[in-house]
């Protein structure tokens, strides 16, 4: 679930159904006000949907592990806008997809989203000019036991090279995974908290 940045009245989320869903809060109901159509919807559960960045703040984008990812407008939730399968021979073949579990979306660079998948990589997407691809599939170099674990050291490593393409995202985005201490470091924390 997310709130709309520009409207904080209005919550979206994904279903295990595949439809999305919208709540106004001012309604005071439990049930959605507006729910995208059924045959529209992901064929499998939506595991993310993120508000996009527009003048209209009704735009967001959700993904599953039917392999799609779907642009919407909460104006017209009858169809989406538009949708991208993740095929990595990038055939737009529906049964080669991989399974979106996770999208990522940075509002400084509108264009460029990266998906999270089932099967542990990361996927760079472009969006320009309204036509959706995949720019580069980044693979882990061990298979993944758990998408949802290992998706944050390979999420890291991708944003790094990214920064080297884009020295703006180096200055804004700067950030360290939390570490084990090794022997020494929690050596030295004891003689430092004796002291």
């Amino acid at each position: 679930m997310e709130y709309n940045p520009k409207d904080s009245n209005i919550i979206l989320g994904g279903q295990f159904s595949g439809q999305v869903c919208i709540w106004d809060l001012r309604k005071n109901s439990p049930t959605p006000t507006d729910i995208t159509a059924a045959e529209v919807a992901h064929r499998d559960p939506c595991h993310s949907a993120l508000w996009i960045q527009s003048k209209t703040g009704t735009d967001f984008f959700s993904s599953s592990t039917d392999g799609t990812v779907k642009w919407w407008d909460t104006r017209k939730l009858s169809e989406p806008v538009e949708e991208l399968i993740l095929d990595p021979t990038k055939q737009l073949n529906p049964n080669a997809a991989l399974g979106a579990m996770c999208l990522e979306y940075e509002p400084t660079m509108p264009t460029k989203f990266m998906v999270g998948t089932e099967q542990g990589t990361i996927i760079i997407c472009n969006r320009q000019k309204n036509k959706p691809k995949m720019v580069e599939e980044e693979a882990p170099e061990e298979p993944a036991d758990d998408p949802l674990t290992d998706i944050a050291d390979e999420l890291s490593r991708t944003l790094d090279a990214e920064k080297k393409k884009h020295t703006l995202l180096e200055r804004q985005f700067t950030f360290e995974l939390d570490q084990p201490a090794s022997e020494d470091e929690e050596e030295e924390e004891q003689a430092e908290k004796a002291e």
